[in-house]
C-alpha cells in the first residue's frame, strides 16, 4: 500500500497564495501563451482563467444552498 501511494502522490505545498480554483487546463494554456507570447493566446488563457473562476465559484455558492442575496450584507 505504502507503494502505491509514493508512486501516484505528489508533494503540494498550500500558501497563502495559492488559487483552489486553479486547474490542468489554465496551467496549458498558460505555458502555451509563454511559449509563444502571441496576443491571441493571452485572450485565450485570459477566457479561460474567467470560465474557470465562474464554475469553480459557482459551485462553491450552490454548495451552500443560498442565493447571491444571502451572501451580501
Amino acid at each position: 500500500m505504502d507503494k502505491i501511494w509514493f508512486k501516484y502522490s505528489k508533494i503540494v505545498n498550500i500558501t497563502k497564495h495559492s488559487k483552489s480554483w486553479w486547474n490542468g487546463e489554465c496551467q496549458r494554456e498558460l505555458e502555451k501563451y509563454r511559449a509563444s507570447k502571441q496576443v491571441e493566446d493571452w485572450r485565450i488563457f485570459r477566457s479561460i482563467i474567467k470560465k474557470t473562476k465562474y464554475v469553480f465559484f459557482d459551485t462553491k455558492i450552490a454548495g451552500r444552498n443560498c442565493g447571491s442575496w444571502k451572501l451580501m450584507n
